[in-house]
């Protein structure tokens, strides 16, 4: 599929953060929607030496909101240092858009 459509469920948001994550303790994906709200999905690893991180849409209500939506990772390593990353966007569509 070309685009990500509101109540979607089956997404993967892989993110790369250029980081090693071999010490990395906690990922998150942080998000801010189209309004101005912004939280956080836990993240998991996909590939640690190349620093790429994932979160599985599953809920339906996730992605709940049309229109430009920002995502950068929040990486915590085991020596309580953090890191941010730049954000992406991508673009949330009405379903039958």
């Amino acid at each position: 599929m070309k685009h990500i459509y509101v109540g979607q469920t089956k997404l993967r948001i892989v993110l790369d953060t250029h980081v090693d994550l071999t010490s990395g303790k906690e990922y998150e994906i942080c998000y801010m929607k189209p309004n101005g709200t912004e939280g956080s999905f836990t993240a998991h690893v996909l590939d640690a030496e190349k620093g790429t991180i994932f979160y599985d849409i599953v809920s339906s209500d996730e992605l709940d909101m049309s229109g430009y939506w920002k995502l950068w990772p929040r990486i915590v390593f085991e020596d309580d240092r953090m890191a941010l990353g730049r954000s992406a966007r991508i673009f949330v569509y009405e379903a039958g858009d």
